[in-house]
């Protein structure tokens, strides 16, 4: 059950995190 729960919030902040890589990245260009 922790392992499911684990890749759970992994894969629902996947999303959000490379968002914010992008916009980082993306900022200073």
């Amino acid at each position: 059950i922790l392992a499911f729960v684990l890749w759970w919030v992994s894969m629902t902040y996947a999303e959000k995190d490379i968002y914010m890589i992008r916009s980082i990245a993306q900022g200073p260009r």
